[in-house]
């Protein structure tokens, strides 16, 4: 590893660009919106939603087109608020590169465990499945990584402060996947 490769070793860019951060946002919206005014909702769950019936028609896109759609506006601005909070922080340590491949990666690992689940139980996991969802974990578990002991806080209920270390927000986010996963039949990611 040279010192170019160090986040803190890096020249400033004379020229403003966004961010592989912001431009996954920007993606994020604009795929919500194409997905909910222009693409039908057939074309949506059957060819674009990752489901283990796509993936055994031989859908692979489905990986990578799963996370880019959302249940609803609610889905979208949780996930984009948090990759916008953790996924600069995580870019400017790995660079652009390796931080969409983690992300992308990420996304892609946790829509084979969905389909693995489905064919375990398709009952409680044969569902469509859309969002960022898996994607961001591999980013906020980076996050943990990079910075384990940095506290954050965070407002449970959107009302009641809580201070937890960047680690501990890890093992947070595992307990409400697994809670999202055993609430509903059909787990949005």
């Amino acid at each position: 590893m040279g010192l170019a490769d160090r986040h803190y070793m890096r020249e400033p860019t004379s020229h403003w660009r966004f961010s592989a951060t912001v431009t996954l946002v920007i993606a994020l919206v604009v795929a919500f919106i194409f997905q909910k005014a222009i693409i039908s909702p057939r074309i949506n769950n059957d060819y674009l939603a990752l489901s283990l019936e796509g993936l055994k028609h031989g859908y692979v896109w489905q990986l990578l087109s799963f996370q880019f759609m959302h249940a609803g506006p609610l889905h979208l601005i949780m996930n984009c608020f948090t990759l916008w909070m953790f996924g600069r922080e995580v870019e400017e340590v790995l660079g652009k590169p390796r931080f969409l491949t983690l992300y992308f990666l990420s996304g892609a690992i946790g829509g084979l465990i969905q389909a693995l689940l489905a064919l375990v139980s398709e009952n409680l996991f044969g569902g469509s499945v859309v969002g960022a969802s898996a994607g961001i974990f591999g980013v906020v578990a980076a996050f943990a990584m990079i910075a384990p002991t940095r506290e954050l806080t965070m407002l449970a209920f959107f009302i009641i402060p809580i201070t937890i270390k960047a680690q501990m927000l890890l093992w947070v986010e595992i307990a409400l996947a697994v809670i999202g996963i055993l609430v509903s039949k059909g787990f949005a990611a």
